[in-house]
């Protein structure tokens, strides 16, 4: 079940940008409900999450908070989250109707469910329902990254010779510790100058993915152009444990800005 929390500063998290794995979205504004609401906050954060270029997959739901209050005093609010749901009251403010009326943010109750321990997995409904007579100023949906997503810098280097980058030795110079982790994606954000170019992931002692073509530069620009459009992406998936070494292997005329390091 769901803890309480005394929310000081969830909103130091951040709108557009992912700072330490968690982000804050503004799922609903201002807003008038009565009688029964169902929001489906599941299908609002994935419409948020696509907008900003991620996958909704890869996020758990670590907390709610909304900002309401009720005519009454009599409003609930019910998070639900899978087969865990949480009712609460929505108090009315101010102890006089006259305050009901007025939209300044101030004049809300705020309300917040830390599911920190019990996240809302990606692939569970996330549900809120408001019963009775409700204004709502503000929905916001804090989310976390199920898998931890790193960009690798390459400066938009170029390897002229066969080359071997340590990734777990490169992630641990950066500060993430990834001795246990599980290799999850690896994107090579790079062009080959004569569309030849091949690289693979090495994984431990003796594994390895299929090798796959570094294409030539994209969308009309030439090889010594350093607009990111003008790159190639070469993805790799692991679905399988991946203990031991992480390494791509390239071979070729080779210029990459980046390697994008997906694990969990």
């Amino acid at each position: 079940m769901f803890k309480n929390l005394i929310l000081i500063a969830v909103f130091a998290f951040g709108s557009s940008a992912f700072a330490n794995d968690l982000t804050n979205l503004k799922v609903v504004g201002q807003d008038y409900f009565q009688g029964q609401k169902v929001l489906p906050l599941h299908a609002l954060a994935n419409q948020k999450l696509k907008a900003m270029g991620e996958d909704a997959r890869d996020f758990e739901l670590v907390g709610v908070t909304i900002e309401a209050k009720s005519k009454a005093g009599k409003g609930t609010a019910t998070l639900i989250v899978g087969n865990d749901q949480d009712r609460r009251r929505v108090e009315k403010f101010g102890g006089s109707d006259i305050f009901f009326n007025i939209t300044a943010p101030w004049a809300y109750h705020t309300m917040h469910w830390d599911l920190s321990g019990a996240e809302g997995k990606p692939n569970e409904h996330w549900r809120l329902r408001f019963n009775g007579n409700i204004k709502v100023h503000s929905v916001q949906l804090h989310v976390a990254t199920a898998v931890k997503r790193v960009r690798i810098p390459m400066g938009d280097n170029l390897y002229t010779q066969d080359t071997l980058i340590g990734l777990k030795r490169t992630l641990g110079q950066m500060g993430h510790d990834v001795r246990r982790a599980q290799l999850k994606r690896v994107v090579l954000v790079a062009k080959s100058r004569a569309g030849k170019a091949r690289a693979r992931v090495l994984i431990g002692p003796n594994g390895s993915t299929p090798a796959k073509v570094i294409e030539r530069a994209q969308n009309g620009f030439n090889f010594q152009s350093n607009a990111p459009r003008s790159y190639d992406r070469v993805g790799f998936t692991f679905m399988d444990p991946t203990p031991g070494r992480w390494q791509v292997d390239m071979r070729g005329q080779i210029k990459m800005k980046a390697i994008i390091v997906e694990f969990k």
